[in-house]
C-alpha cells in the first residue's frame, strides 16, 4: 500500500472537524444527544484500535484516570454543543479549536516544561553532571561525563562545555 502524505490527511481532517459543528447545528440536536451519538459512532472503530494498542503495550491499572479523561471529554463535547447554539456553527468551531494552542501554554505556564519536557530551569540531570564535573580531579574525566550524560540524552541542552556552573 502506497503511503498517503501527511499533509493531505492534515487538510482532510481539518475539513471534517470544521464541517462538524455545521451538521450539529442542522441536526437540531440537543447538545448532550449531539456529543452522545458523537461518541457511541465513533466507538465501532476506536475500540478495537483501543484493544490493539493495549495489547501491544503492556497493560496498566488506570482505569481511574481513564475514566475521569471521558467524562472530561464527555463535557467538553456537551459544552461545545450548546456554544453551536449560542454562539453559531463557525465562531463555535474556532473555539474548540483554539484550545490547541491556549491548553499547551497554560501547561507552560503553570509546570515550567514545554513540549517533550522541555523546560526553562536548568534540569536535575544537568545540576547532577555539574556536580561530577566539580568533584571530578582531571578535565579528561569531566569531559567523559559529559559526553555519556549526551549519550544517554539526559542534560543535552545545558551540558556543554561552559554552560553547567
Amino acid at each position: 500500500m502506497e503511503r498517503i502524505d501527511p499533509r493531505l490527511l492534515a487538510v482532510l481532517g481539518a475539513a471534517f472537524i470544521s464541517v462538524s459543528a455545521i451538521f450539529v447545528s442542522l441536526s437540531g440536536a440537543a447538545a448532550g444527544t449531539a456529543a452522545f451519538f458523537r461518541c457511541a459512532l465513533a466507538l465501532p472503530v476506536l475500540l478495537p484500535l483501543a484493544l490493539l494498542e493495549r495489547r501491544r503495550t503492556a497493560p496498566r491499572r488506570r482505569t481511574g484516570a481513564d475514566l475521569l479523561a471521558g467524562a472530561l471529554l464527555g463535557g467538553d463535547l456537551v459544552l461545545w454543543g450548546a456554544s453551536i447554539a449560542a454562539v453559531g456553527a463557525g465562531v463555535a468551531t474556532v473555539l474548540v479549536n483554539v484550545q490547541v494552542v491556549v491548553l499547551p501554554l497554560l501547561a507552560l505556564a503553570a509546570t515550567g516544561s514545554g513540549p517533550r519536557g522541555a523546560s526553562r530551569s536548568r534540569s536535575p540531570s544537568c545540576s547532577a553532571a555539574s556536580r561530577s564535573r566539580a568533584a571530578s580531579p582531571t578535565p579528561a574525566r569531566a569531559a567523559r561525563t559529559r559526553c555519556a550524560a549526551s549519550r544517554t540524552g539526559r542534560a543535552r541542552a545545558c551540558c556543554t562545555p561552559g554552560t553547567c556552573s
